[in-house]
């Protein structure tokens, strides 16, 4: 039987042509794993949107007098894998969709520790989702309903602590201080927390 030999030139064609057909099918594919939605049971976290969020708590939200410590950067406590896995890392694991930020304030000596996570919820409006507080006047005091735990080895340090979720972000806000007898502690993340609600 005769073999048929393609003409180089048709041979090269074919090849460039083929090898065309595969670039634009790999360039659509990765486009339409970008833009479509996220499949069933898998979270869709929309990070761009997420990010300038993040960019907008940057540059505008400066509550005086408050000095921010972390700026640029980022920092994010490692978790444990007893939750769901490894599920902190990759391009959407926990560390990629978080950012925390560190406000002190040198006048009423108060810390407060604000973090970001995105969320897959699409929720509209914002939602509470905790409060607490440790007062150390009162869970750690000579007298009273807890006198039988008290122990001079606790820290003398009073927490509050509010979290709330907005288009799809988590925000969870912590202030410390010395123990004091005041409520000033839980008055300023309450103003905090109001002025970083405005932004959402």
């Amino acid at each position: 039987m005769k073999q048929i030999r393609a003409n180089p030139i048709v041979r090269g064609g074919l090849a460039l042509l083929a090898c065309a057909v595969l670039c634009l099918t790999g360039y659509e594919f990765g486009r339409m794993r970008e833009t479509a939605p996220a499949s069933a049971g898998e979270p869709d976290y929309r990070l761009d949107d997420f990010r300038r969020k993040v960019e907008k708590i940057r540059s505008k939200f400066q509550p005086a007098p408050y000095t921010e410590l972390i700026g640029e950067s980022n920092h994010t406590l490692v978790v444990p894998e007893g939750v769901a896995g490894r599920q902190d890392l990759g391009l959407d694991g926990l560390y990629a969709r978080q950012q925390m930020f560190v406000y002190k304030n040198k006048e009423s000596g108060i810390v407060i520790i604000m973090s970001l996570s995105a969320t897959s919820s699409r929720r509209s409006g914002k939602e509470w989702k905790h409060s607490s507080d440790y007062v150390s006047g009162y869970y750690n005091a000579k007298e009273g309903k807890y006198a039988d735990s008290y122990d001079p080895g606790f820290p003398a340090t009073d927490m509050a602590s509010y979290s709330f979720e907005a288009e799809g972000v988590s925000v969870e806000l912590i202030a410390l201080s010395h123990a004091r007898e005041s409520n000033t502690l839980v008055t300023e993340l309450a103003s905090f927390t109001k002025e970083v609600a405005d932004l959402f």
